[in-house]
């Protein structure tokens, strides 16, 4: 009788503890909250060395991410959803106090295509992320198409 209770609370703990594998925890917590968008570089071409600021104000929207506790990622354009999806963890790494993670998820919804890998980094309270809202969101001016993305976008804790 022992032995079988003791199997039901191997079990127990191994489903309990297999949940939080993909959990954002100690200083990685950092990345959950409300992120906005304030500006992403660009350049028309790799032998233009004009560059360009793309930021709300430029393409007449904007964006936020927002990562939440319970292993999802959200993506806004004007404060309306355009997709929520869950998270896979692949790996999290610290460098001088900077964090760096990267997320799989698969999002191909309202316009937004992000699938895979995808690198966020946060610098000094500033978080990174290349893909949203470009190339990862067209409307209107294409500027995914008009300019390539030379740097991450830039986002601020909202």
């Amino acid at each position: 009788m022992n032995l079988k209770i003791s199997g039901i609370l191997v079990l127990l703990m191994c489903f309990s503890t297999s949940c939080e594998k993909d959990k954002l925890v100690d200083e990685y917590d950092a990345f959950e909250g409300r992120w906005r968008w304030v500006h992403t570089m660009s350049r028309s071409s790799i032998f233009d060395n004009w560059r360009r600021t793309l930021r709300p104000a430029v393409t007449g929207y904007d964006g936020t991410i927002e990562l939440h506790d319970d292993e999802t990622i959200s993506f806004y354009k004007n404060d309306g959803l355009l997709a929520n999806t869950k998270f896979r963890l692949k790996s999290q790494s610290t460098d001088n106090g900077n964090l760096f993670l990267d997320l799989d998820f698969d999002i191909n919804e309202n316009g937004l295509e992000l699938n895979g890998k995808r690198s966020f980094s946060i610098i000094n309270d500033t978080l990174y992320f290349t893909g949203f809202p470009f190339n990862g969101y067209e409307e209107g001016t294409d500027y995914s198409t008009t300019h390539q993305v030379i740097n991450n976008g830039i986002f601020v804790r909202q």
